[in-house]
């Protein structure tokens, strides 16, 4: 299924831009972004229970212990990005006017983001349909400034590079072991505010969250948990149109 959404993404794109009349080289936009210290990443939560021998319950009642109880291991690869670099690639599929348009974008970005206790890296492409206004959403705008919103899916892989080595969270001595997951696909909308500056170049302050990642169900009492950040993406980004 991981590989057959991004077929189908790129299938979309090719039509787009290569099935229709008209000059497609019109309707591509492009533009080249960064962010730094805006970008944070919550992946699926895992969880790992198993069966303690050891653990100690007090009885109230009986004024006793007792030995033996259910534990979780809980782990998720999370953090933030010292400095991100994104590529956007937009086609307008409808320009009903030309300060209007209705497009497909993907976003490919690359973070050299870290999480202290699982690795480092982070690729990040969201795929979206996007509805375009004023400056910015055609070649022929004639607007000062302008904006988008826009919906999708994104795939993310982080961390790329695992700097642990094989100390994964384990608290026992009784081979339980837990990794975080790495890739997943979730919802993400953004938005975003196009402006001319001083030296007549078009710019964007784009403003993306994804959400919505299936993560395990915490069912018993946690220990060692590891979990820094709900379950999300989120960067501020500045973005420059390269042909625009």
């Amino acid at each position: 299924m991981k590989k057959s959404n991004i077929i189908i993404a790129a299938c979309l794109f090719s039509f787009s831009v290569f099935g229709q009349e008209g000059e497609p080289s019109k309707k591509v936009l492009q533009a080249f972004g960064y962010s730094a210290f805006t970008d944070i990443i919550g992946g699926p939560r895992i969880v790992q229970t198993y069966w303690d021998p050891q653990m100690q319950t007090y009885n109230s009642v009986t004024g006793g212990s007792t030995y033996g109880g259910y534990r979780n291991i809980v782990t998720q690869a999370s953090g933030f990005s010292i400095v991100t670099l994104l590529y956007r690639f937009r086609y307008n599929v409808l320009e009903p006017n030309d300060n209007l348009s209705v497009g497909l974008s993907a976003t490919p970005a690359f973070a050299f983001a870290v999480d202290p206790v699982h690795g480092g890296g982070f690729l990040n492409l969201p795929i979206q349909a996007e509805l375009g206004f004023g400056a910015g959403s055609t070649y022929n705008a004639s607007s000062d400034k302008g904006g988008y919103v826009g919906v999708g899916i994104e795939m993310n892989k982080f961390p790329l590079v695992d700097l642990s080595g094989n100390n994964y969270d384990d608290p026992t001595d009784y081979g339980y072991t837990i990794r975080p997951k790495t890739f997943w696909i979730q919802p993400v909308i953004s938005a975003g505010f196009r402006y001319w500056n001083p030296r007549n170049k078009m710019k964007e302050v784009n403003l993306k969250f994804g959400f919505g990642a299936q993560s395990d169900r915490v069912t018993y009492s946690t220990q060692n948990d590891y979990v820094n950040f709900p379950v999300l993406t989120f960067r501020l980004s500045w973005i420059t149109f390269l042909n625009y």
